[in-house]
């Protein structure tokens, strides 16, 4: 696209991303809750909190609100 000046610019529309996008209304999980799941394991490392390997179980129905999965 050109502005006014007729400098190239590059832009983004991201109307279509934006209509089937579905809006987050769930909170983020509690760190306390993630603290206790650590804190039952016999050890955990830096890299694996990190990378996101930390499984949470998510119940079925919750799924499709969830922002994130990872697997291991």
């Amino acid at each position: 696209m050109k502005n006014k000046e007729k400098i190239f610019f590059n832009s983004a529309y991201y109307r279509k991303l934006n209509a089937v996008t579905r809006v987050d209304t769930q909170s983020v999980l509690r760190i306390d809750e993630t603290l206790d799941t650590v804190a039952e394991t016999r050890w955990c490392s830096t890299l694996i909190l990190a990378l996101g390997y930390l499984k949470v179980e998510v119940a079925e129905d919750g799924v499709l609100d969830t922002s994130w999965t990872a697997q291991i």
